[in-house]
């Protein structure tokens, strides 16, 4: 496979030369931090049910044939019939041959029963399609109404100061959380309430306004990051250190945390390059280029294998296509949903791959929801059950991922939220990813957990953590 990310200049600013010069800076938690349970690479294995007996359909108009002993024949006046011995093993065998037919009889009436009751629930599955139903709380079904607003592009994560050109203009509040920070730091203990209350209530475009003057006002101390890292330690220095880089550089700092140690930590890669926008995505390549000089794709490419490797590259590629109502037309997205369905489902011998991710990865989101709801109405159901049946393990999480971020991205973090809080033991590494990266779009994203499982996201994770680390999360999310 190859990488079309792009090889800017390797020309670092004054605000990003540290970050490259500062290896020691990128540091996973220490020992004892609460390693995040992975999945399985396959789905678990179902048991094997009983066959239950063919039951004869009560409605059928046959006539069993008797026992044996009825057809010897009833004892008249204390006289047998009479009947010979091989007359009854005749008998017999017409007995068992009858009982035989009746229940091949109710196999066929059986079986005609169940096509019937499968072309109903097809039927319902168009008429329902994109309609999101009850369903267990981990899994999350990415069923579009037709009525669903859905944006032309996939949504920019980062803000608008992250692409100025020139350098960010500052005001007295910024200066002043600045010496708050400084302040909470200053002598042999931290002050953590006041470093909280200082740093955890801003908003990304503020982070990124904190990130750079702190510098310009404490040279000597270096990058904000590196005195957060010499402040803290544990789960809440590691998200105190996230919290203190501005949006792109943290993404930087993420994608090498989940692929520096032994052995890639892939599903905490596949939220940082899946599901991007162009903007972003195109951003981030050259940021990593900047900090490690080194291309994206290329480390992608020498840490990932297989399907997810190839899925990884075309969404690194940048090349959703922008909305156009003259291009993507009904036509078009029933000509995509037999695209997809013959690069999955209808190839008789494995599966193309990138077929499947090259509608998925470079069709606009509105064109997405047309494919999804035709391919719903021609094959009888969606384009996530779609994946579900031809991927197996992170490939197939990664591939669902995608499709969500396009077509119902707020309930997709929301899911994403919920899992890393789910069974023993939460993933503070990924939950502290999410709170940030998708800060900008929490209103609506807590609105949909809301909805989902009925209670606020800063409900939810206040359930999760307490300490430092919990305060921390509540004020990031107030």
């Amino acid at each position: 496979s190859s990488s079309s990310s792009s090889s800017p200049s390797s020309s670092s600013t004054a605000s990003t030369a540290s970050l490259c010069d500062d290896e020691e800076q990128y540091a996973m938690p220490p020992a004892g931090t609460a390693e995040p349970k992975e999945d399985d690479d396959e789905a678990p294995s179902k048991k094997p049910s009983k066959k239950k007996p063919t039951k004869l359909n009560p409605n059928m108009n046959f006539q069993a044939p008797g026992t044996l002993e009825e057809l010897e024949g009833q004892e008249e006046g204390g006289k047998s019939s009479g009947m010979s011995k091989m007359g009854k093993i005749a008998l017999g065998g017409a007995a068992v041959a009858l009982g035989a037919g009746a229940v091949g009889a109710g196999v066929v009436y059986k079986k005609k029963k169940d096509e019937k009751k499968a072309q109903e629930e097809a039927a319902a599955a168009v008429e329902a399609a994109g309609k999101v139903e009850d369903e267990p709380e981990d899994e999350l079904v990415f069923d579009v109404p037709a009525d669903h607003e859905t944006k032309p592009g996939s949504i920019d994560l980062y803000p608008e100061i992250i692409y100025g050109a020139e350098s960010p203009v500052m005001d007295d509040s910024i200066d002043a959380a600045c010496e708050e920070i400084k302040a909470a730091c200053k002598g042999w203990g931290t002050d953590e309430d006041r470093l909280i209350a200082a740093l955890g209530s801003k908003a990304p475009t503020e982070r990124v306004k904190i990130y750079h003057r702190y510098k310009e006002l404490n040279p000597r101390k270096g990058d904000l990051q590196a005195v957060m890292k010499k402040e803290e330690k544990g789960d809440f220095g590691f998200a105190l250190q996230c919290l203190s880089l501005p949006p792109d550089l943290l993404d930087v700092f993420l994608v090498r945390q989940s692929t520096r140690m032994a052995g890639t930590r892939e599903d905490h890669l596949f939220p940082l390059v899946c599901g991007r926008s162009n903007a972003d995505i195109d951003h981030l390549k050259k940021m990593y280029f900047k900090i490690h000089d080194k291309d994206l794709g290329q480390l992608v490419e020498s840490e990932l294998t297989g399907d997810f490797e190839r899925l990884a590259l075309s969404c690194l590629q940048g090349g959703e296509e922008e909305f156009d109502v003259e291009v993507h037309t009904d036509d078009r997205a029933k000509e995509d949903a037999e695209k997809f369905h013959d690069a999955g489902q209808g190839k008789v011998f494995g599966s193309d791959e990138k077929g499947l991710f090259r509608i998925l990865c470079f069709s606009p989101p509105a064109h997405l929801k047309a494919v999804n709801l035709a391919y719903a109405e021609k094959f009888g159901y969606t384009l996530f059950k779609a994946l579900e049946k031809e991927l197996h393990g992170i490939t197939q999480r990664a591939a669902k991922f995608t499709l969500g971020m396009k077509l119902k991205p707020y309930e997709t973090v929301a899911k994403l939220i919920k899992d890393s809080c789910k069974g023993i033991g939460t993933d503070e590494t990924q939950l502290t990813s999410c709170l940030l990266r998708y800060q900008i779009i929490m209103p609506d994203v807590d609105a949909a957990y809301q909805e989902l499982y009925g209670k606020s996201v800063r409900d939810a994770v206040s359930k999760e953590e307490g300490g430092n680390l919990g305060k921390l999360y509540m004020q990031i999310l107030q």
